[in-house]
């Protein structure tokens, strides 16, 4: 996925189902979400929670 200026990927949203690239998105990264969690690391977590904030905060527009 392509980054911009602010280090975001690149969020491309279908005008006619906005939500599906995010739950695809979601069902993706869930494990690496779930493996970090298990594992203490916050940092990861909120990396990939905002990954998950941007693209719901582009769909909403």
């Amino acid at each position: 996925m392509a980054t911009n200026d602010n280090d975001f990927p690149a969020v491309t949203i279908n005008p006619n189902r906005p939500f599906d690239s995010i739950r695809e998105l979601y069902l993706c990264e869930e494990p690496a979400l779930l493996a970090s969690l298990h594992r203490g690391d916050r940092r990861e977590a909120m990396r990939i929670i905002n990954l998950a904030l941007v693209h719901i905060y582009a769909a909403g527009q």
